[in-house]
């Protein structure tokens, strides 16, 4: 199974509250690597409406790739924080995937990480996300299907080591 990690917030007069760029990649993403490769996915988005998404948060450890879509609203997103977390302690391969461009430089990532229990997450998965390739490079965004295709076939490559 491949798990997406996400976060709902949105963008000021862009977007609906809880409807940001990053649900809804991760929507699109899922219909894409079901529908072109008959991968499972399994993310915030396949839970029942009013379940708690802590639900997601222990489905995890039958990931076996998790991909994460980066946005703003994922570095302010404590939540999103957690999952990754937990991800790394599950040894778990990680595909991050850039969905805007000007990202949080690291002081402004997960500023609500106070307690000394949540600095450390903080810590951990900040070097662990130092650590991997991201998709697309730097200059870019992911946007077309052309892109949805190179995520799937990263998946798939991660899928089959």
């Amino acid at each position: 199974t491949v798990c997406i990690s996400y976060a709902t917030g949105h963008r000021s007069r862009l977007d609906d509250e809880g409807t940001g760029p990053g649900i809804v990649m991760a929507g699109q993403l899922a219909i894409y690597l079901t529908e072109k490769a008959g991968i499972g996915t399994h993310s915030g988005l396949h839970l029942d409406f009013g379940n708690n998404w802590r639900q997601f948060l222990m489905d995890i450890k039958s990931c076996k790739v998790m991909v994460i879509i980066l946005t703003h609203a994922f570095y302010q997103s404590m939540p999103c924080l957690e999952e990754v977390d937990k991800i790394i302690k599950g040894k778990v391969d990680i595909v991050t995937v850039r969905h805007e461009k000007d990202l949080p430089k690291e002081d402004d990532q997960w500023t609500k990480a106070i307690s000394d229990e949540d600095k450390l997450m903080r810590f951990e998965v900040m070097e662990k996300l130092r650590s991997v390739n991201y998709y697309p490079p730097f200059s870019e965004e992911i946007m077309n299907e052309n892109d949805l295709d190179a995520v799937k076939d990263i998946v798939e490559k991660k899928l089959n080591k």
